[in-house]
């Protein structure tokens, strides 16, 4: 029973936890990878690499990478993104372009 406790409180623990770390690039990344995901057939098998956000202007970040997961096959794949992504107030963003290829 006290697992049960122990993982519970851990599990709220995580999710209760503020994604925002005031770090603008990490941001950027995060949401743009969340992004990815949902574009991929087979989210859970998503590995990123040589992801890195760059500023283009005031709250407007370029973010490119590779994303390495399962085709509906079993195949893995590799494909490169970029995006842009702009912060609103109340942290809110807007994705303004979107390429996987």
């Amino acid at each position: 029973m006290k697992k049960v406790l122990y993982t519970l409180a851990i599990i709220t623990i995580l999710f209760s936890c503020d994604t925002n770390y005031d770090d603008p690039e990490f941001d950027a990344i995060y949401n743009v990878q969340d992004y990815v995901i949902r574009k991929i057939p087979t989210p859970s098998t998503a590995e990123f690499t040589n992801t890195t956000a760059t500023e283009l202007s005031k709250d407007v970040y370029l973010v490119t990478g590779s994303v390495d997961f399962e085709n509906i096959f079993g195949g893995m794949i590799r494909r490169q993104f970029s995006c842009e992504i702009e912060f609103k107030p109340n942290d809110k963003y807007i994705i303004t372009e979107f390429k996987l290829y």
